[in-house]
């Protein structure tokens, strides 16, 4: 499965493979991470939002989301509006013009 394309992957997952998105993951894992630790640089943190934001990936390839063509193009967007909504309640929450 390795050398399988996102795209074929996905489609396996779609088909209730696990072993396939479990592929697909591990390809990207390190970069999400990495992405969110840049921006967080708090550990609870970054494991608290990378765990959200694969769940939400999970959510929306099931929900038939992501259509063909770039998987990693789509991951980082998915990822980047994930962690703009997480900084935009994080600021309502603790802005005090919000607390009048």
């Amino acid at each position: 499965m390795q050398d399988m394309s996102d795209d074929e992957l996905i489609g396996l997952y779609l088909e209730n493979n696990e072993e396939a998105i479990a592929v697909l993951l591990s390809r990207c894992a390190v970069s999400v991470e990495k992405w969110i630790r840049f921006s967080t640089r708090d550990e609870e943190t970054v494991k608290d939002l990378y765990q959200e934001i694969m769940v939400h990936l999970l959510l929306k390839i099931q929900q038939r989301a992501y259509r063909r063509g770039c998987f990693v193009a789509w991951l980082y967007s998915l990822v980047s509006n994930y962690l703009c909504s997480h900084y935009r309640k994080s600021v309502c929450r603790w802005s005090p013009m919000w607390n009048m």
